[in-house]
């Protein structure tokens, strides 16, 4: 199991993708009564959540897809941030360390990631998958304590540290399957943050 990673899987899924792209020497060029005519085709739109677990459990996805069984996606997914009755905007690292000499408890990154890519469908427009690549931005946090409990709960306040907000490159990817003709459920993962992403819609 040590090899089933994100990346790995990610690997596979661009194989599958490349592999779905081939004809099938039997079945090309299709039958008469299988071509699919495109002069009024709009092709289908998938909209619904799509999650990240365990960083990133807000998230929106979108997916377009053509008669010819190519297609587009994009989402955007967020994180959990730390308590606004806690945060203290205003207050630096250096004024909580070297000024008051308040003690740092934890910190955590809020995560945001904005992702495009393609899809290929395996069977019309109920089963395919989809490669995703974009870009991840951090909001880092840190908490610490007051000792005279001046401050946030009971001393335990939160402020931004901006000196370690960093971007990553994003690379994601999945499958989806359509039941009862209209409801999606979605099924992947990406590497920044690292996590499983899943997620229900709804298709048009």
């Amino acid at each position: 199991m040590k090899y089933c990673t994100v990346p790995n899987f990610l690997l596979i899924l661009v194989l599958c993708l490349n592999l779905s792209a081939q004809p099938n020497d039997g079945e090309y060029p299709p039958p008469p009564d299988k071509r699919i005519d495109y002069t009024h085709a709009r092709g289908s739109f998938i909209v619904g959540y799509l999650g990240n677990f365990p960083k990133q459990p807000f998230g929106i996805n979108l997916i377009w897809i053509h008669p010819s069984g190519w297609g587009l996606t994009g989402d955007f997914r967020g994180g959990f941030g730390p308590d606004r009755n806690e945060l203290y905007e205003d207050v630096t690292v250096s004024i909580a360390e070297n000024y008051w000499g308040d003690s740092l408890v934890e910190h955590t990154n809020q995560w945001f990631s904005a992702n495009g890519g393609l899809v290929r469908t395996l069977y019309r427009d109920q089963l395919g998958l989809f490669a995703t690549v974009g870009l991840t931005m951090t909001n880092h946090y840190r908490r610490y304590y007051d000792h005279f409990e001046i401050l946030g709960d009971r001393g335990f306040y939160w402020i931004p540290d901006e000196d370690n907000d960093r971007f990553f490159a994003n690379f994601g990817g999945g499958a989806f399957v359509v039941i009862a003709d209209r409801i999606a459920i979605f099924t992947g993962g990406q590497t920044k943050p690292e996590g499983i992403s899943v997620g229900l819609g709804y298709k048009f």
